[in-house]
């Protein structure tokens, strides 16, 4: 896993992962695979300066997660047809 030390906060590198698993659909992580995920997700949620979490890596981290789990159809359906 890639850490660095960047203010006082460790930021964990979305490519730690060597291939994220985002489908359309989403999935429930199997045995094996749950507990090194969670171990992925930043720490804190909290706002900086009008976004989520300290740095990128900590948001696309989190949006992998979320993608694996809930899959891109659901996330498509969130944006508007119009943008």
């Amino acid at each position: 896993m890639s850490i660095r030390h960047s203010r006082d906060v460790f930021l964990v590198n979305v490519y730690a992962v060597e291939e994220w698993d985002i489908r359309r659909e989403g999935y429930a992580w199997p045995k094996g695979v749950a507990l090194p995920r969670f171990d992925l997700a930043p720490r804190k949620i909290e706002p900086i300066y009008g976004k989520l979490f300290w740095a990128d890596s900590e948001r696309l981290t989190m949006l992998a997660l979320l993608l694996e789990n809930l899959g891109t159809d659901v996330a498509v359906k969130l944006g508007s047809v119009e943008a």
